[in-house]
């Protein structure tokens, strides 16, 4: 390889590493955030009520076939 394809390919790799980089730190700080929610307790309840909660039984199906409501909601 010349020298000018060899300092592109390497601005190139250091650029993609950079990239990388950033993503492990976000997504890594997400998880940190999560950690923190679930470890508190009073976050936690806040953040298991934050949606509302439907706690209708579907009647809309045969008995058998149930458990596939929720298959197919989710």
């Amino acid at each position: 390889m010349k020298e000018s394809e060899m300092e592109a390919f390497s601005e190139e790799t250091k650029a993609a590493e950079k990239v990388k980089k950033d993503e492990i730190g976000s997504h890594f700080k997400a998880i940190q955030e999560a950690y923190e929610v679930l470890m508190d307790p009073l976050k936690r309840r806040l953040y298991d009520s934050m949606d509302e909660f439907d706690d209708e039984i579907p009647t809309d199906c045969a008995p058998q076939d149930f458990c596939m409501v929720f298959v197919l909601l989710s």
